[in-house]
């Protein structure tokens, strides 16, 4: 499969981004890598480019124009490719070809995008994408869609991710996000987090809605490097994550003023893949243990397991102030007394103790439960809407929608779920999708509600449903590194009124007064971590010839090191040889 391993050259060089989990390259001075275009960017492509994977032209072009149709509609710049046996010089426009030199690759690296720009001002020149035709390695490329991941990588999964470097972004650890540092079905469609890194390059945000923060432990002290994602809660779709600086801090733009979010917030999955400046990331914070993956809740045992729901304000980046780590991920202790005996289900949301028509929560399955799978007891839970006057909601329905993909949670979930006065149980779970073969993880589901109110009572099974391998492999890359340690799920719950076409929020979804946790820091870590900037950055040290590296490399079952890791070294190292003389600075991305 593929995994990117971040590998700095003269790293004094090129500074990387560290608030945006779409990390950016950045010239000595801080300055984001991009292009400075009047009009479309022109993509040089042979169309009768041959290569011995037996992948034809026309199959290689379809993936093409399906990759540059997906970032042209991010909206922030166009590609147009030129189809033209006569390509410009390597290091003039941007190009893209198929190259069976060895010098660039080495074993097991399935694609290596090479950027020329202006060391000053940040300035792309120019980017060439060469596609690994050497035949090495355990991981080839193919046409057909439902294979990428394991042993072949889909032309079209590649390309989207080198089409992302091409334009100036680097890696994300967003699931689902084409900049994803590993191959994985799905790769050739770009996600909110790729659209927003995009956005958030070429667009400005001077006016945008947004949060900043502080991710915190104990003693107020700083945690540099957690993830914090922005989820929206109407189908629990992560928007945009970042990565908090050296001060804690972080800030997410781009919001829409008119959705309510959640924020999720655990450690960096893999810093190796990352850039070197995160490679002193730690996560120690909990007497020696990773703090662990948890939501942005109230402090309080009853708010536990709860996200707070946090509408943005338009050209405002509200300050949420200080989210602590948490040693465990939180859930109401009522949940875990139902969870290891009592029968009675646990209330998920209850309008009357709040007068709120939405709320969320947050459950896990043990090892035990998952292998037992349907046959096992389940989470007996609930949603009672019995106080809220329903007469006049003659078309409203409870939307109720489940995730653990976006958690990195391995495994799927079922539910049955029947409205009091209903005689049988409905069912819902995750779906497939029809041209990858994917399982969808997450998913969406509603409920109609009755007009007699006190018929608004839903009862909700939840059972695990586990995932083999190749499935696993399919949707999280590499799922010994990408995925939690505990199977968490996140359910969240709202009543929504159909107006047209459309199904719209009964009430503004928001937690307000919203709460920060100051007074309920965890953790026990006595010192943090700073940012790795290893030499000079200095304008004297701009006379040094810049290079930077990422490398696709085949780690064979994503669990460990490879074979491909020194022969991709040794090719780099020519490979530099090569572009040394040139003028301009150099990024290598994979």
């Amino acid at each position: 499969m593929k995994n990117l391993f971040s590998l700095f050259v003269f790293a004094n060089i090129i500074l990387c981004q560290s608030a945006q989990a779409y990390l950016y390259p950045k010239t000595w001075d801080g300055r984001k890598l991009r292009w400075e275009l009047e009009s479309e960017l022109e993509l040089y492509v042979n169309p009768n480019d041959a290569n011995s994977l037996g992948i034809g032209p026309t199959d290689v072009q379809s993936a093409l124009l399906e990759s540059v149709d997906q970032w042209n509609q991010a909206g922030s710049v166009r590609i147009r490719p030129h189809f033209t046996d006569t390509l410009p010089s390597q290091g003039t426009g941007a190009t893209l070809h198929f190259s069976s030199n060895p010098a660039f690759f080495g074993s097991g690296v399935l694609a290596v995008t090479s950027v020329s720009y202006n060391s000053s001002s940040g300035t792309i020149y120019s980017a060439d994408i060469m596609m690994n035709d050497t035949g090495l390695g355990n991981t080839t490329f193919t046409a057909s869609k439902n294979l990428s991941s394991g042993s072949y990588a889909y032309v079209g999964d590649v390309l989207t991710h080198e089409i992302g470097h091409l334009l100036g972004l680097n890696h994300s650890e967003v699931a689902g996000s084409s900049m994803l540092f590993s191959i994985f079905k799905g790769q050739h469609s770009v996600s909110s987090d790729d659209v927003k890194g995009i956005e958030d390059l070429y667009s400005s945000y001077a006016s945008s809605a947004g949060f900043r923060g502080t991710v915190v432990a104990q003693g107020m002290l700083p945690v540099f490097g957690a993830h914090v994602q922005a989820i929206n809660l109407e189908d629990n779709e992560v928007i945009a994550g970042v990565f908090t600086e050296e001060d804690g801090t972080f800030s997410i733009k781009g919001l829409n003023p008119s959705k309510s979010y959640a924020l999720y917030v655990s450690p960096i999955r893999s810093k190796e893949n990352l850039p070197s400046f995160f490679s002193t990331f730690r996560a120690d914070f909990c007497d020696g243990k990773e703090f662990a993956p948890s939501f942005f809740s109230k402090c309080g045992g009853r708010s536990a397991g709860k996200a707070q729901a946090i509408i943005p304000v338009a050209g405002r980046i509200m300050d949420l102030g200080s989210i602590t780590v948490k040693c465990s991920t939180g859930m109401d202790p009522r949940y875990l007394r139902q969870k290891t005996g009592e029968d009675d289900p646990y209330t998920v949301l209850d309008y009357l103790e709040n007068y709120k028509s939405h709320g969320t929560f947050t459950g896990y399955f043990t090892d035990s439960e998952i292998l037992a799978g349907l046959a096992g007891k389940g989470d007996k839970l609930q949603v009672d809407l019995s106080g809220l006057d329903a007469s006049a909601l003659s078309d409203s329905y409870l939307s109720l929608s489940l995730s653990t993909e976006k958690l990195g949670s391995a495994l799927g979930v079922r539910v049955y779920a029947k409205r009091q006065d209903e005689g049988s149980w409905s069912t819902h779970t995750f779906g497939i999708d029809p041209v990858t073969g994917k399982p969808e993880l997450d998913f969406t589901f509603h409920k109609r509600l009755s007009t007699d109110s006190d018929q608004n009572i839903f009862d909700l099974e939840v059972y695990p449903i586990r995932l083999s391998y190749g499935d696993k492999t399919g949707i999280f890359a590499a799922p010994g590194t990408l995925t939690n340690e505990n199977a968490i799920y996140f359910l969240s719950a709202q009543v929504r009124s159909s107006q047209g076409a459309e199904l719209v929020p009964l009430q503004a979804w928001k937690d307000a007064p919203y709460e920060d946790n100051g007074a309920c820091l965890e953790g026990s870590q006595s010192q943090t971590a700073k940012a790795y900037n290893p030499i000079s950055t200095s304008p004297e040290a701009q006379q040094q010839q810049e290079s930077f590296s990422c490398a696709t490399v085949d780690l064979g079952d994503g669990q460990g090191p490879g074979t491909g890791m020194g022969s991709f070294l040794v090719g780099l190292a020519m490979a530099l040889f090569v572009f040394a003389l040139r003028p301009r600075g150099n990024d290598f991305f994979v």
